[in-house]
């Protein structure tokens, strides 16, 4: 299955496969494509952005079709589906790529991002929020199910195009930013109270980035990835201190220069308005669950997954911590049984055990399960 999302700061084509595993992220390609920039006074994509997405769109369904693929699904959100000539949009894309085109309504943006949550890791209960550039997805989980999700137009480039004008941002533009996102959370207080958060999302894998390098942590992922709020804060005092282009320096992706730090804002304001005591990453998002969506993967394996594959992780941390390097290279010489052993062992590493991490480095195993990394 390939999903190719327009979002509103990129355009991704996510390539999976299934099996007796679950579902296999094999490869990603990624074009920026900041269309929440384009939109005019009167709220729509002006004709030649138009066109220009549809061009990305026909590249990328036809890299996915020479690599093999032939299921296909086109995917839009916030940008598009704010845009006052959104049918138009769909029509031109539709028709000149081929593929089925669909714009996701901000429910189903949001329990995509949860069903990627539950997925792969073992969260049943608690809140979630998948941060684009045009929209924040605020959602709540019991029993590992999207109980509840609400849309709000807070996304990471929105409010940095509307609030963070200048360069550097001064404190008066800071502080419009976060008392509109704070305000907005108000009315959420479900929030509060819950006893976990997980953030999925470029934006939330972009700041775990930032921390991951400054702290010097081998992993080069951050699925399972834990911050914390001081971490958040510290984060955003960092990015406070450079420039758009020299926060590249810090590790985030150059077509996040311009936003990460409105992203951080905002992520530190729903630690705040919740009472949480940091945030776990999710590797994974909406992509992942557009696809579980689509292939229709059986519930029972979207229930467990996440936790089967936590648990056999603590365990393969303990065997790792018992027996040292001998046992790495016993257990990489053959597949672990159920799920995937570059991932499993990934979350090994993320419990702490500094034998899986320097594996994980040594033996570059996680280059398989991200995939090639291409941008046209």
């Amino acid at each position: 299955m390939g999903i190719l999302e327009v979002g509103s700061q990129t355009t991704t084509l996510a390539l999976f496969r299934s099996g007796p595993g679950g579902l296999r992220h094999t490869e990603q390609l990624r074009v920026a494509l900041p269309l929440v920039r384009y939109l005019t006074a009167a709220g729509e994509l002006p004709p030649e952005v138009v066109s220009k997405v549809a061009r990305v769109v026909v590249e990328l369904g036809r890299y996915a079709r020479r690599r093999g693929w032939r299921r296909l699904q086109c995917v839009a959100t916030s940008a598009i589906r704010d845009a006052a000539n959104a049918s138009d949009v769909v029509a031109e894309v539709a028709a000149r790529s081929g593929l089925n085109f669909e714009i996701l309504d901000g429910r189903r943006e949001g329990e995509a991002a949860g069903l990627a949550v539950t997925s792969t890791l073992p969260v049943r209960d608690g809140c979630f929020f998948d941060l684009g550039g045009g929209s924040l997805q605020l959602g709540r989980l019991r029993a590992g199910r999207c109980e509840r999700v609400e849309c709000l137009p807070l996304g990471a480039l929105r409010m940095a195009v509307q609030h963070l004008r200048q360069d550097p941002p001064g404190p008066a533009d800071l502080g419009a930013l976060e008392d509109r996102v704070a305000d907005a959370l108000v009315e959420h207080d479900w929030v509060r109270g819950a006893r976990q958060l997980v953030g999925v999302g470029g934006t939330i894998r972009a700041l775990a980035k930032v921390h991951r390098l400054a702290t010097g942590w081998p992993i080069r992922h951050s699925h399972g990835y834990w911050l914390s709020a001081d971490a958040v804060h510290e984060g955003v005092q960092r990015l406070l201190a450079l420039s758009p282009k020299a926060r590249a320096s810090l590790g985030v992706p150059r077509h996040r220069v311009n936003s990460i730090l409105a992203g951080a804002l905002i992520v530190r304001a729903i630690l705040r308005a919740g009472g949480f005591e940091g945030v776990r990453v999710c590797g994974f998002g909406l992509r992942y669950g557009v696809a579980h969506q689509v292939i229709g993967i059986a519930a029972p394996e979207q229930e467990h997954r996440g936790a089967a594959e936590w648990a056999l992780a603590v365990g393969l941390a303990n065997q790792l911590r018992d027996r040292g390097r001998a046992r790495i290279d016993g257990l990489l010489s053959k597949p672990l049984p159920g799920w995937y052993q570059e991932e499993s062992l990934a979350a090994a590493a993320l419990l702490g055990n500094e034998e899986a991490a320097r594996a994980m480095d040594r033996l570059d195993l996680f280059e398989g399960w991200r995939g090639a990394r291409r941008s046209t």
